[in-house]
């Protein structure tokens, strides 16, 4: 018999069973439920091991992606009753849920545990794409260990309805990421598709597809049709066919779960319902057997692709975090070990995973859509510039944006960069510009320059009026205009700049042109401090929060350039209009930077 999908049965935090050595007296209990509900700790699980150990416990906090959570627990439990203790201090592990993306945008020293929840001492995401995604930044690069071990494996498939699998030979059905990625977004080749094998009557070959920058499978999927040659690195050339995929999508949708539920509810309807639906999409095989173990009337079928699957590995990381000491880090270890050895492997395979050698265990069956051997190698794992560069352009090309680029230019930016033979400004220009050339005509861009007393009374100067950049501005193409304002932009004259009052007007001139169903974006670059000259930090936070309005949302997005720039009050200004603010130390690392912002925000 199958096992359902909750194999791992969570318990209640009351521990079952006879406990020895500990004798807790109601009122204590009483006590430390108080003080959890009182201190908002409402995400995670906490699990204390309760041996001979005395003095202050060593807790490891595990941020967890939501598929691991439960399973990470369970395992949480078990590891508690072996007592384990980290130099006579009594141990434990508490696991917080949070979505792997997230934790890609915010991991770094400044991580806020007010906006991003608790610190983590160990962090598991997906999949190595995600730390790669992270390690673009690198404030988040040095968190990371150098050993990421594998608690578990899922490859991303192709799902199929079942019908149409078997149309095209499953189990042995031959599908590559090429393919579905290039040659069936060609029109002439998707109307044919069905009818040269026989069925022309489901129509067209229609793609699905989830987005890159939330979902796992959507990650994988578009990485893998964009490394065509599979040695780890995208290039300019390889992301070009991006754009067809991006054109001939027939759904897109967030994450996995949204076409799942669209097919649930298509499903009471049979065949003549879903297949109309949607013929492929990326999935990880271990969500398509989840759907299937619903028992839908069209269960779906897994194609493996045939140049290789990329595979949530749900890497381990214990983080070299500020906030992490060596105690908590051994803890963290010690729930590694316990989570890796017989007891936690055999949790991952009874609940649908495969082992980190990718072995199957009896979950995995043709009944359920999968199949338990792999034919086809992992794919290259990718550099994080190639990771980074690849979802920026897709987003460039599919989520509707409207940006504001605000840039110091006072006499700091003319100061010359080391191993760049050129000025910051001159960086900064050439990353700006560079990031609008991904940006589709439908995207609306706009743009100032700021510097004390630039413009008479205030510290900014609006150099083009945002507006779509496929649009007419007087007389040449916006896009044309927006590129051109960059080229001229110089820096000097006075040497220090309005930050907090540009920031402020910055955000209250975005919230006026808001963009309904975009992502609404102040992009504010500085190398230094404010000038004191204007709103003090209080008051241009308080402005900020006040200007945030809960149905027209908008970010603010500030990127603290070189060794001067305040990052301390960035960051609260960040915090305050909604965004993230990003360090950038090495001066040569503007455009990643820039781009990773804007295009992951």
């Amino acid at each position: 018999m199958r096992r359902r999908r909750d194999a791992v049965n969570v318990r209640s935090h009351r521990r079952g069973g006879r406990r020895r050595r500990l004798v807790i007296a109601p009122w204590l209990v009483i006590s430390v439920v108080s003080a959890l509900l009182l201190s908002g700790v409402s995400a995670g699980y906490t699990w204390l091991a309760y041996s001979g150990c005395s003095g202050p416990e060593v807790r490891a906090t595990v941020v967890s992606s939501p598929a691991m959570t439960r399973i990470l627990d369970h395992l949480g439990r078990r590891w508690a009753d072996t007592e384990p203790a980290v130099k006579g201090r009594c141990a434990a592990v508490k696991v917080v849920s949070k979505n792997s993306a997230e934790v890609a945008q915010a991991l770094g020293p400044s991580w806020d545990p007010r906006r991003d929840g608790p610190e983590p001492h160990v962090w598991v995401p997906d999949s190595t794409a995600w730390l790669k995604l992270a390690s673009a930044r690198k404030e988040a690069a040095r968190l990371i260990p150098d050993r990421q071990p594998s608690l578990a494996r899922t490859p991303t498939v192709i799902a199929m309805p079942a019908p149409m699998a078997e149309a095209i030979g499953w189990p042995d059905a031959e599908m590559s990421w090429k393919r579905l990625g290039t040659e069936l977004t060609d029109d002439d080749a998707a109307k044919r598709a069905w009818a040269d094998n026989g069925h022309p009557e489901w129509g067209r070959f229609k793609i699905g597809m989830t987005n890159p920058v939330t979902s796992t499978a959507g990650l994988h999927a578009l990485i893998a049709i964009a490394d065509r040659d599979d040695d780890g690195r995208i290039t300019a050339e390889e992301r070009s066919p991006l754009v067809g995929l991006s054109r001939t999508m027939n759904v897109y949708a967030e994450d996995t779960s949204k076409i799942i539920g669209d097919l649930t509810k298509l499903d009471s309807g049979g065949e003549d319902k879903v297949l109309p639906y949607l013929s492929a999409f990326p999935i990880l095989e271990h969500d398509l057997w989840i759907y299937n173990d619903s028992k839908p009337k069209v269960p779906l079928a897994a194609v493996y692709p045939t140049d290789g699957s990329a595979d949530a590995d749900y890497p381990y990381l214990t983080l070299d975090a500020p906030w992490s000491s060596s105690a908590e880090r051994q803890a963290a270890k010690q729930f590694l070990r316990f989570a890796r050895g017989p007891e936690g492997r055999q949790v991952f395979l009874d609940n649908a995973f495969r082992d980190p050698n990718r072995e199957a265990s009896k979950a995995l069956s043709g009944d359920n859509g999968a199949l338990p051997e792999l034919r086809t190698l992992p794919r290259a794992v990718l550099t994080p510039d190639s990771v980074s560069l690849t979802t920026a352009s897709w987003v460039a090309s599919n989520r509707p944006t409207n940006v504001l680029f605000v840039i110091d230019v006072s006499a700091s930016m003319t100061k010359p960069v080391r191993g760049a033979d050129a000025e910051r400004i001159t960086l900064v220009r050439q990353s700006a510009s560079n990031a609008v050339s991904l940006m589709g005509d439908k995207a609306h861009v706009g743009l100032w320059a700021f510097s004390a007393g630039l413009n008479g009374d205030t510290d900014h100067l609006e150099l083009t009026r945002p507006g779509p950049l496929g649009s007419e501005l007087e007389g040449q193409k916006r896009r044309d205009a927006v590129q051109d304002d960059l080229a001229a932009l110089t820096a000097g004259g006075a040497d220090a700049a309005g930050v907090h009052d540009t920031a402020v007007a910055a955000y209250q001139s975005l919230g006026k042109r808001h963009l309904k169903n975009a992502a609404n974006l102040v992009v504010l670059i500085t190398d230094g401090a404010d000038d004191k000259a204007g709103l003090s930090l209080e008051k241009a936070v308080k402005e900020l929060r006040a200007a945030q309005d809960p149905k027209r949302p908008a970010r603010l997005i500030a990127i603290g350039y070189g060794a001067q720039a305040d990052m301390a009050a960035l960051s609260e200004l960040a915090a305050a209009g909604g965004g993230r603010s990003h360090h950038v130390e090495y001066e040569t690392d503007i455009s990643s930077m820039l781009i990773t912002a804007l295009f992951n925000a």
